[in-house]
């Protein structure tokens, strides 16, 4: 009986990565932490979603010079009132400021559409969930077709 207690907790505790694997935690608009097997609504900004699962789809999105990280032109890190001070400015008063944005949103994109691609290759099971809630495994052609869209943005965001 001790066993097969012991058994049941090993095999238990050996489930838990693969209940965490799925889930998704962000921060929604009232500032406070959300966590769900489903993504987060639409309008919840990138930099919000702290967690994703592996397999997550992928989500371009264009990031405005005013939600990019601020730092002085040394490089260092600037206060918090220092950047809110810096976000309220026009682009025009920092050019550089948009470019460097565009830039580091091109790069995390060519480094999630790398990642989706690699897990798609090595053929591991993609799950996502249908509009009317369930979840379902893509299949080959799914599969094909989500692996032609991560090569697109690799071809557009990775040069």
């Amino acid at each position: 009986m001790r066993q097969a207690l012991k058994a049941g907790v090993l095999i238990a505790t050996a489930c838990i990565p693969l209940l965490v694997q799925g889930q998704w935690k962000w921060r929604d608009a009232e500032g406070r932490m959300q966590y769900s097997d489903r993504a987060p609504p639409r309008g919840t900004a990138d930099k919000d979603i702290l967690t994703r699962p592996a397999h997550a789809p992928l989500r371009l999105v264009a990031e405005s010079p005013s939600t990019s990280a601020a730092s002085s032109p040394q490089g260092k890190a600037s206060s918090p009132a220092e950047a809110a001070r810096r976000a309220s400015e026009p682009a025009s008063v920092h050019p550089n400021k948009a470019d460097e944005a565009r830039r580091q949103q091109r790069s995390d994109n060519c480094h999630r559409a790398q990642e989706y691609a690699r897990t798609l290759d090595e053929g591991q099971r993609v799950q996502r969930v249908n509009a009317q809630g369930e979840r379902e495994f893509l299949d080959e052609g799914q599969r094909s077709r989500e692996r032609d869209k991560a090569r697109q943005v690799m071809d557009a965001e990775c040069s």
